[in-house]
């Protein structure tokens, strides 16, 4: 992406250890709370406004989550696991929240 050019790999990296931990937690365990709510209060609105400071652009916030999309797709089919199902749908649920939020934070 041309705005994270002149971004060193920690700025890239800041919140998707975090966002990861949010997923597995979605993945491991039901609550009560929807997704939406725990990513509300989780890293994505942070990284909007992150990204907004660093210049990106909105195309460039959704852009940097489907990357990510396509790493955890790929991750899983390196280790023979099959993202299917409601695992599919909780991956997918999570991830589109995310951007939602990042966007929403962004264009504030």
């Amino acid at each position: 992406l041309p705005s994270a050019a002149h971004l060193d790999i920690p700025t890239l990296n800041d919140h998707i250890p975090m966002l990861l931990d949010e997923l597995a937690l979605a993945l491991e365990q039901p609550s009560e709370e929807t997704i939406a709510e725990t990513l509300r209060e989780g890293t994505p609105p942070e990284h909007g406004i992150q990204r907004f400071e660093d210049g990106f652009d909105i195309r460039e916030v959704v852009s940097e989550y489907n990357i990510l999309r396509g790493c955890v797709h790929d991750l899983a089919q390196e280790h023979d696991l099959s993202l299917e199902g409601e695992s599919f749908h909780i991956l997918n649920r999570v991830l589109d929240e995310a951007i939602g939020l990042a966007v929403e934070t962004h264009a504030e």
